[in-house]
């Protein structure tokens, strides 16, 4: 979803045979749109991380987190920087909570 900004249901993975990765190295394109780019404009790519593990991180690549993607209870916090607190880690790192409805 973070990549194509497209849905796909973990049961098509499983059947394209898909292995969930513990990490994944997404390439973001900054800049103009490729259609709108004036002569002297550039666009860069910028690589994101995305970990499935975050207690696995170090103090120093909490410092880069730009994101967290959370599922609510306040276990999957635990070992998180702040306390493991959500008020405080969400005060510093923007969070996100994404919830399907049919």
């Amino acid at each position: 979803m973070l990549q194509d900004l497209k849905f796909v249901p973990v049961e098509q993975k499983k059947t394209e045979g898909a292995v969930r990765e513990n990490e994944v190295l997404l390439q973001r394109r900054k800049g103009p749109q490729t259609d709108q780019v004036p002569n002297n404009a550039t666009t860069i790519t910028v690589p994101y991380r995305v970990v499935d593990n975050p207690s696995r991180l170090s103090a120093a690549e909490w410092d880069r987190v730009v994101a967290v993607f959370v599922q609510g209870p306040a276990w999957q916090f635990k070992g998180w920087p702040w306390d493991g607190n959500p008020v405080q880690i969400f005060a510093n790192i923007c969070a996100f909570h994404l919830k399907f409805d049919e």
